[in-house]
């Protein structure tokens, strides 16, 4: 399942309910690829892949936080 800004309506609440309640229970049997701006996220995945662009070159860089 790709998600793409799926927190961005959301409130804290909103978005830590979704987190514990649907991402948690689903990412248990299917791969969830999120994409996001918000950086809190990050910290609720244990793998990141983080594309950004400064001075109009592109990187990619894959952390694991297990």
């Amino acid at each position: 399942i790709m998600l793409d800004e799926v927190n961005a309506p959301l409130d804290r609440y909103g978005v830590e309910n979704l987190m514990v309640s649907v991402i948690n229970k689903l990412s248990e049997n299917i791969k969830i690829l999120t994409i996001t701006h918000d950086e809190s996220l990050k910290e609720k995945f244990n793998y990141i892949i983080d594309v950004s662009k400064v001075n109009g070159e592109s990187s990619v860089n894959y952390y694991s936080l297990e």
